[in-house]
């Protein structure tokens, strides 16, 4: 009976780090990001003709990119390590993780960053052959110094010690100043740069469960020039993360600042960072430029023309031709050229990847000459393209071909052709069959997949979003396929969301609906649904919105990170509309009214496996034994804790805890019940539970209870300003800050006293939203130092806003 029981534990999987679609240089774009509320914080509520007219804005139709459409929001989606006991299979990871507490069943909760920083490494030494070794430095130099954690066990690994201590050095000798000065600021800007500065430190720009930019981005644009300021800090850490911060203010200031910065900085990561923020920018301001102002691209077409560093170029060529800057094609050419001389694989792959994003009007015949003799070359001795790097001590368990680094360029050939001459029948036949098989060849990529992606298995990972905006190229075949890829439950959520992408606006929009309906949970694909409906002006976009807000002033406080972000994005899109109504909104500041946390999701998978086990022994009814399993798979499924439990793989589970349970009689003594319930919960979590219990798995950190907040002081009115009062009460709620700056949102006069109570606070942040709110609502600036002042100084402040409420009562 124990043996059964034992046995039925999951099998461990083969050593595998997937790689996601894409370059490196776009993987950070899957991470979730907190982003600053559009706009001044404060709206204007003077009467229209009264109030200031900005010049016209620009009503555009456009859809999301392809690439990384769908964020992530759980490990799986992030890291694609599909090796649950990684620790175990490669040593020197291992050797990394000791000091970080119980690690060796892989990425957990408080570990996403160093999980982050170490997963391109360890793709880089499992698959050489099909990720660019300087893009890859690219991206760990854009996550920045917390990739020193995993460098110095990174070096123990032969295939790895040249890009570890490449990428030590380029990270420098991080810089570090004095503390600031104790004394009070001066002013209100002096106070809120350095509020910005302090904030800029709490947490690092890529912690998927971090919250870079929480609090700082509560103010929507009116810190935007102090976080631009601040990347000139001669402070290392400060300046590389407001560039960071900078990067999210989707505003051609932004931009151009951006692009000052990546033109002058000699440091590598304040580079990386800064360009990878302006293609997203760049598309933002295209759709508003009257509104926005325009981006010169110049100083950073005149860098490339110069430029030698390989990981530099990488990321400009990269980022200019996502950016549409077409002047660079000559420039991309003799790169090319110099690439295929070298047998260059990196530099090929990365100047093929970008000839591919332009439509060649001017130059189509040299480009075409040019990938017609890299397909040509290629063809003649593929595994000449090999990467010349050493051997890795671990190896996955299915390798990669020799040839897999001339298949992506070859790939990167046909759908270059395709683009250049969509009406060749033998080229579009090419590029179709691509997805079934290649040569004939089996890749570990293709066995190992973290998604089953089965209707684009024969495509190459680094090449797959560029083949699906190719598919339409080919007309009503291509289109099939991209019908295809839309409707495998299993595959990619990035792939698909990619193929809605260059479906036309009627299936598009039919295929949104759907998602929104019936969704599945762990996809992200919800989110990318709704963002679509109202980039297409769709109508039925903004009934979604409203039902969805229905729904969640209906559900607990116990949601997944996907679904938050879900409610949180909806209550930014009506907001940005002025489409919220307040009738819809306060009834949701019951979710920020209950304020506590709930226990970890692991905990509570243990107490209902428990429950199960007690049940199967005292109930004996199938009914109320299969409704506890039901409830126990539904909540783990939802939440993505185990990559292998999926609701294609639903039954086989069941399958195995009901094996599990049936040895368990009502004379079961307690020890056996426990290690039955132990069994059943590593059936669920997908590896073993060490002592004490494993640890929440990674989710991603999405401020929903901000988004509540600031949705309902935009909107306003008496109704929004009594709910926000009456949440003050509770002196607990971790969100008061967010509750005093919604509640001067609001503008209302009974916002005041309230508001003036908590100039009086014992939390600075506090104080200084309070602050923020009464210069709004009285239209009086009282200015002390409200975060580090002194407590005599803030008390005189406060009082003259204490007489203001009371004559305005």
């Amino acid at each position: 009976m124990l043996a059964a029981v034992l046995l039925a534990v999951p099998v461990r999987p083969d050593l595998e780090v997937a790689v996601p679609p894409g370059s490196p240089l776009t993987w950070t774009r899957s991470f979730p990001a907190i982003t600053p509320l559009p706009g001044p914080a404060f709206p204007d509520r003077r009467p229209p003709k009264e109030a200031e007219q900005g010049p016209p804005r620009t009503e555009a139709t456009a859809r999301p990119g392809s690439e990384n459409a769908a964020r992530a929001t759980t490990g799986l989606g992030l890291l694609r390590i599909t090796t649950w006991d990684l620790t175990s299979e490669v040593r020197w990871v291992s050797r990394a993780t000791q000091g970080l507490g119980w690690r060796h069943q892989g990425p957990m909760a408080g570990d996403g960053l160093y999980w982050v920083s170490l997963t391109p490494l360890l793709r880089l030494m499992l698959h050489r052959a099909l990720v660019s070794e300087t893009e890859v430095l690219a991206h760990m130099l854009e996550i920045g110094d917390p990739v020193r954690r995993v460098l110095d066990s990174a070096r123990t690994e032969p295939s790895l010690r040249g890009p570890a201590d490449e990428l030590a050095e380029r990270l420098g000798v991080e810089r570090t100043l004095v503390d600031p000065p104790e004394t009070s600021a001066q002013s209100r800007q002096e106070m809120l740069l350095r509020f910005a500065r302090e904030e800029l430190l709490r947490f690092h720009p890529y912690d998927p469960e971090g919250a870079f930019g929480r609090r700082l981005f509560l103010f929507g644009d009116e810190l935007e020039r102090h976080v631009a300021g601040l990347t000139r800090s001669g402070e290392t850490r400060v300046a590389r993360n407001a560039t960071a911060a900078l990067g999210r203010y989707a505003t051609a200031s932004a931009g151009r600042e951006l692009i000052r910065l990546a033109s002058q900085t000699d440091d590598d990561v304040v580079f990386v960072r800064a360009l990878a923020a302006l293609p997203s920018i760049s598309r933002t301001v295209a759709r508003t430029p009257e509104a926005s102002g325009t981006i010169d691209w110049t100083p950073l077409e005149q860098l490339l023309a110069v430029e030698e560093d390989q990981v530099r170029v990488a990321a400009l060529v990269s980022t200019l031709s996502r950016a549409g800057v077409d002047g660079i094609v000559p420039r991309l050419l003799e790169l090319g050229h110099v690439g295929l001389a070298k047998r260059d694989g990196d530099v090929l792959d990365g100047v093929m990847a970008a000839l591919g994003r332009y439509a060649h009007k001017e130059h189509h015949a040299e480009v075409l000459g040019f990938v017609e003799e890299v397909d040509k070359r290629i063809r003649k001795n593929q595994r000449a393209f090999r990467p010349d790097r050493p051997e890795p001590s671990s190896q996955p368990d299915f390798k990669d071909s020799p040839e897999a680094r001339a298949q992506v360029l070859l790939h990167r050939a046909i759908v270059l052709r395709t683009r250049l001459d969509p009406l060749d029948e033998e080229l579009a036949a090419e590029l179709l069959a691509l997805r079934d098989t290649v040569g004939g060849t089996e890749f570990a990529w293709q066995r190992r997949e973290s998604y089953t992606n089965a209707t684009i298995r024969g495509v190459m990972p680094p090449v797959r979003f560029q083949y699906i905006e190719t598919l339409p190229f080919v007309g009503d075949e291509g289109f099939e396929a991209l019908r295809d890829i839309l409707l495998e439950v299993g595959a990619d959520p990035m792939m698909r969301a990619a193929a809605v992408a260059e479906l036309p606006y009627a299936e598009r929009t039919q295929f949104a609906l759907e998602a929104l309906e019936s969704w599945i949970p762990g996809t992200g694909l919800r989110a990318f649904a709704l963002e679509l409906l109202f980039l297409d002006r769709d109508p039925d976009g903004v009934e979604v919105a409203h039902r969805l807000l229905d729904d969640l002033a209906l559900s607990g406080i116990t949601l997944s990170p996907e679904a938050r972000n879900v409610y949180a994005l909806a209550l930014r899109l009506l907001v940005e509309r002025e489409l919220a109504e307040a009738s819809s909104l306060v009834p949701l500041l019951n979710i920020v009214a209950a304020g506590a946390t709930p226990g970890t999701l692991t905990d509570r998978i243990r107490e209902m496996a428990a429950q199960l086990v007690q049940e199967a022994v005292v109930t004996k009814k199938k009914a109320v034994v299969q409704a506890s399993l039901d409830r126990l798979l539904d909540l783990s499924i939802e939440h993505s804790v185990n990559p292998r439990l999926t609701p294609e793989t639903r039954e086989r589970h069941e399958e195995r805890i009901h094996g599990q349970l049936d040895g368990l009689g009502r004379a079961s003594d307690e020890a056996y019940r426990e290690l039955v319930a132990e069994a059943i919960l590593e059936s669920v979590l997908g590896h073993p539970v060490g002592p004490g219990g494993a640890p929440t798995p990674l989710l991603a950190t999405v401020p929903l209870e901000e988004e509540i907040l600031l949705a309902v002081g935009r909107v306003g009115g008496a109704a929004a300003a009594k709910g926000l009062i009456r949440l003050l009460d509770d002196a607990e709620n971790p969100h008061r800050g967010a509750i005093a700056l919604a509640l001067g949102m609001t503008g209302e006069r009974s916002a005041a006293e309230p508001l003036a109570r908590l100039l009086l606070d014992g939390d600075p942040f506090v104080r200084l939203c309070a602050y923020e709110g009464l210069r709004y609502v009285t239209g009086e600036d009282h200015f002390a130092d409200w975060i580090g002042g002194s407590s005599r100084e803030r008390a005189l402040s406060a009082e003259r806003y204490f007489r203001w409420a009371a004559q305005h009562d």
